[in-house]
Order: structure tokens, then C-alpha cells, then sequence
């Protein structure tokens, strides 16, 4: 008989106990950015419209582009259910929902629209049972932008944004102004397909001591075709509008996140 033999090896560690690390604390770090990450995404010039096409709860069904005639519905909504506030009033087309979307101001002056809806609709909406993309002024600094682009289909596209607060004070509030010029021109994706836009905008602004007063006056030309825009007959349709707003606005903070606006168009 054979035996084996097993040996067993013990190996005894020493552990070094010491007490825990006291935990690291990171600095506190803002972010501010809009909920819809692509706030440009046009191949014209950006219009208030122009975000809405990433953003989640807002269906965008457009002629041509979205900046040539955009159909906005609020999802779980209808067509013509669907309202546009800037600042403290309300806007409207008064003859249909084709037009809702067409407000002469750029982009660069507002704030990332918010979607308002229920309770919220029910109180600062107007003429809309659904909801209301709501967009606030944004406060003028000093800052410039400018754009150009060109493309295919003989795509072309400018924009000038310029802003200036300037350190003369008006019953304690500071004076700022903007202004901005943008023009698109293509001849489309298709025959027939082609745009012709512009726009100028000009804002006064007082703003300090949790008040905002805006003065602002708008134009915008666009000309744009498309086969079938309204019609299935086969006929190549077309589009010449013009808008022009005039708009003042104020608001005041009340704090703890409170204001109160209200303004004319």
C-alpha cells in the first residue's frame, strides 16, 4: 500500500489596518445649456422654429425646409391646437395654422423655447387648446456673430448678429442694443424647389435691478416654391410672404424664481 502524502502550507499575511480615507469633495461645477442640444440645425437662416425640430415633445412637418413653412403640433395634440409666446404676449396668424411659426425674430435675441402645457398653457396660453412654445428675451452683452455658408443647389447663406451693453445707466438701468441681418438663397433639392429669404431685426433694451424692458422691431421676406405645396395636381406652387413685428415687453423679478411680464405687439 502506498501512501501520499499532503502537505499543507499555511501562510500567514499581515494586514495593516488603518482608518479610511476621509471622502474627496469636488467643486460645484454650473452648466448651463439648452434641453435641445442642436439649436442651429437649418439650411437657411435659423428661425424661432428651427430648435423645435430636435426638440422631443414637438412634431415639425415642413414644406420645403422648416424655415419655409413649418406645421407645429405639440405630440398628443392636433394641428391648429398649438400656440407661440415671446415675452408676455401671445402670437398668432389670424388667418391659418401654416403661419403660426412665422416670426420675423432671430434666434441669437431669444431664450431656448420651453414647452408649456396643461396647467401652464391653461395660464399664460392664448387661442391654443394643446400647448404653447414659449420663448423669453434674452439679455443683450457684448457679443458678435457671423455666419456664411454655401452649399449645393447654388446654397448660399449669410447672418450678422451684433450686440453692445453699454455703461450709461437710465434710471438705474443699463442701455443695451442688438441688431442682426440674415439672407438664404437656393434653388432646392428638387425643380421647383427654390427659396429667397431676409431679415432684419433691431432691440433696445434697459435692463438692472431684476427688470428687463425690451423694444423690438422686426422684418422678414421669403419666397419659396414647391411642387404640390398645397394641392396633389401636379402644380408647381408658390409662396411670397412678409411679416413685420413691432413688440415691447417688460418684465420684473419678484424672487425665489418669480416674475411677472406683460407687453404689446
Amino acid at each position: 500500500m502506498k501512501l501520499t502524502a499532503i502537505t499543507l502550507s499555511l501562510c500567514l499575511s499581515l494586514a495593516v489596518l488603518r482608518a479610511e480615507d476621509a471622502p474627496v469633495e469636488l467643486p460645484r461645477v454650473t452648466v448651463f445649456s439648452p434641453r435641445v442640444a442642436n439649436q442651429e440645425p437649418v439650411g437657411s437662416f435659423a428661425m424661432p422654429v428651427s430648435a423645435l425640430r430636435y426638440e422631443p415633445l414637438v412634431d415639425v412637418q415642413a414644406r420645403n425646409l422648416g424655415e419655409a413653412q413649418a406645421d407645429i403640433t405639440i405630440r398628443g395634440g392636433i394641428f391648429e391646437n398649438t400656440g407661440f409666446r415671446v415675452g408676455g404676449v401671445s402670437l398668432y396668424d389670424p388667418q391659418t395654422g401654416h403661419y403660426f411659426a412665422e416670426i420675423p425674430v432671430a434666434s441669437a435675441m431669444l431664450t431656448a423655447p420651453q414647452i408649456l402645457t396643461g396647467a401652464d398653457n391653461a395660464l399664460v396660453g392664448f387661442n391654443a387648446n394643446v400647448g404653447t412654445v414659449a420663448y423669453g428675451w434674452r439679455p443683450i452683452t457684448t457679443r458678435g456673430e457671423a455666419t456664411i455658408g454655401f452649399g449645393d443647389h447654388d446654397l448660399e447663406r449669410q447672418s450678422y448678429y451684433q450686440g453692445y451693453a453699454s455703461p450709461v445707466k437710465l434710471a438705474g438701468r443699463s442701455l443695451a442694443a442688438d441688431t442682426e441681418f440674415s439672407r438664404s438663397s437656393g434653388d432646392g433639392t428638387i425643380a421647383f424647389g427654390d427659396h429667397r429669404f431676409s431679415r432684419v431685426n433691431g432691440r433696445l433694451q434697459l435692463a438692472g435691478d431684476g427688470s428687463q424692458t425690451d423694444l423690438f422691431a422686426g422684418y422678414q421676406a421669403k419666397f419659396f416654391g414647391w411642387p404640390n405645396l398645397y394641392t396633389p395636381f401636379g402644380v408647381h406652387e408658390t409662396e411670397s410672404l412678409q411679416a413685420l413685428l413691432v413688440a415691447l415687453n417688460h418684465r420684473e423679478n419678484l424672487g425665489a424664481g418669480d416674475f411677472v411680464q406683460f407687453g404689446a405687439f
